[in-house]
């Protein structure tokens, strides 16, 4: 049952062949006033799901490039005057379902609402290496939206922003298939960016990131950081991404050698 005067809540998510996850993200939010899709031409069950489960549905063909657009574009199709945004594998719970009612029942002068992100990975939650996250994804329509990155920018709110202390649950790595899948998008999206940072600094530059970027990823996460008290996982984990940040500056690199060649 909806607290009275609770403000009313969309729910929205970006998604792409998320037929294996949507279902349990969507039933966490089963409470919130709307639930919104927005589908990146899915060939799989994922519209079926979310319009089964009441959620609305909108085909939105993503061309690359510009994710603020995607996103802006999805929080304008929300009814609702508060968005929360959520990924599809993630899963709200009844802890922090209470304190975003609470704060939407009373929001004060905030026009924006941070909580915390838990990560797991292969079925444990990830205590160290910098994966308890403070996350900005609850915020008024009207006031905030996603500016101008390519990638990963960020939600920012034209306003105060008040803290929640709950979590959302974060599935990134399952299966781990589906997510080195989804990292060969984004790297590519964050080479573009780059590309355009680093242009002028040349190519050498670019090939001496690669070569020292990723131990010192590595090495942040599995030692500063202390990714090593997670155990196997928090090795695991510094290297994928020790791995990952190699993938970004490669393909810069390869960028440029392309327009070096054009």
């Amino acid at each position: 049952m909806k607290p009275a005067g609770r403000a009313a809540l969309s729910v929205v998510f970006f998604v792409r062949n998320e037929e294996a996850r949507i279902r349990k993200a969507l039933e966490s939010v089963s409470w919130a006033d709307e639930r919104v899709l927005i589908d990146d031409a899915s060939t799989d069950g994922t519209a079926r799901i979310g319009e089964e489960l009441g959620a609305t549905v909108v085909c939105c063909e993503y061309s690359g490039g510009k994710f603020y657009e995607r996103r802006n574009f999805g929080f304008q199709k929300c009814k609702g005057p508060w968005v929360l945004l959520m990924d599809p594998d993630e899963i709200v719970s009844p802890d922090l379902r209470a304190g975003i009612e609470k704060v939407l029942t009373h929001p004060g002068e905030y026009l924006g609402f941070t909580f915390w992100r838990e990560n797991y990975f292969l079925n444990q939650r990830l205590d160290h290496g910098g994966w308890r996250q403070k996350t900005l994804r609850l915020f008024h329509k009207d006031r905030g939206g996603d500016p101008t990155g390519l990638l990963h920018q960020g939600i920012e709110v034209n306003g105060p922003v008040g803290h929640i202390e709950s979590a959302i649950a974060h599935y990134p790595f399952e299966p781990l298939s589906d997510f080195f899948t989804k990292q060969n998008l984004y790297t590519d999206c964050e080479a573009l960016e780059m590309l355009e940072r680093h242009r002028a600094q040349g190519q050498r530059f670019v090939l001496k990131q690669a070569r020292r970027r990723p131990l010192k990823v590595f090495t942040k996460m599995a030692i500063k950081k202390g990714g090593w008290r997670d155990g196997a996982r928090g090795w695991i984990l510094a290297g994928i991404y020790g791995w990952i940040e190699f993938l970004r500056w490669v393909k810069c690199w390869e960028l440029m050698q392309n327009e070096a060649r054009s």
